[in-house]
């Protein structure tokens, strides 16, 4: 059985060693100045398992990623499902059907500003709509909704009860899109991740982890764009 590679070592004043796996997929490793080479590869060696489960998931994730492709014939995500796109010369908005999502005929190197836009104004509509329903659904009232460009979090929900969601959001699946909205509501109520929280979550929606499972094997959306 062959070592594991170490991509990168780097050695700092700190007290402990930590097992890094980037998103594309490589093992980094951050190490106390004096810390002996033979036992940061031990760590390594007994991490295996970890390491190698890690680095499949960051590929599987960069291969999900490659096969999106923001230009004519290529693919993108909307509502969970995968849309080719297309251009058309005579149109004046963008028009979603028969598994391809069509858009006006722009130059090249205006699609990804315009798709950037397409996507916020989406989310403008759906998200602000389906957080209002939900928090008229589960009687949960909140102060605002918000959209963001956030690229680490797909919700959340400050100490004053605005509720701030990524518009990244629209390329994931609704019922995805629903529990970050669930979660973010119940954040209103307990601001913490404490058992009462995730009781709460699970009444409301108790195929929660289902939906959490989802948007952590597709986190590479919120990098993609």
């Amino acid at each position: 059985m062959s070592s594991i590679q170490i991509d990168e070592l780097i050695r700092s004043k700190r007290k402990s060693v930590t097992l890094i796996i980037t998103k594309e997929a490589k093992l980094v490793v951050r190490a106390p100045l004096r810390y002996p080479l033979r036992e940061i590869e031990k760590l390594v060696e007994e991490k295996r398992r970890w390491i190698e489960s890690k680095q499949r998931e960051a590929i599987n994730k960069l291969q999900c990623s490659d096969k999106l492709a923001f230009e004519v014939g290529g693919e993108l995500l909307f509502l969970g499902q995968s849309y080719r796109i297309e251009m058309q010369e005579d149109l004046k908005r963008v028009v979603v059907q028969d598994g391809k999502i069509v858009f006006p005929l722009m130059p090249e190197n205006m699609f990804l500003t315009y798709l950037s836009k397409w996507y916020r104004a989406q989310a403008k509509y759906h998200l602000i709509k389906r957080i209002e329903e939900i928090s008229q659904s589960v009687s949960i009232p909140y102060a605002k909704a918000s959209l963001t460009s956030a690229r680490r979090r797909w919700g959340s929900c400050s100490a004053s009860n605005v509720i701030h969601l990524t518009w990244r959001l629209m390329m994931a699946h609704p019922k995805a899109i629903d529990y970050v909205i669930t979660h973010e509501l119940c954040h209103v109520l307990n601001k913490n991740h404490s058992k009462v929280f995730w009781n709460q979550v699970q009444q409301l929606m108790p195929d929660y982890k289902l939906q959490r499972k989802w948007l952590k094997e597709h986190a590479y959306i919120l990098d993609i764009l």
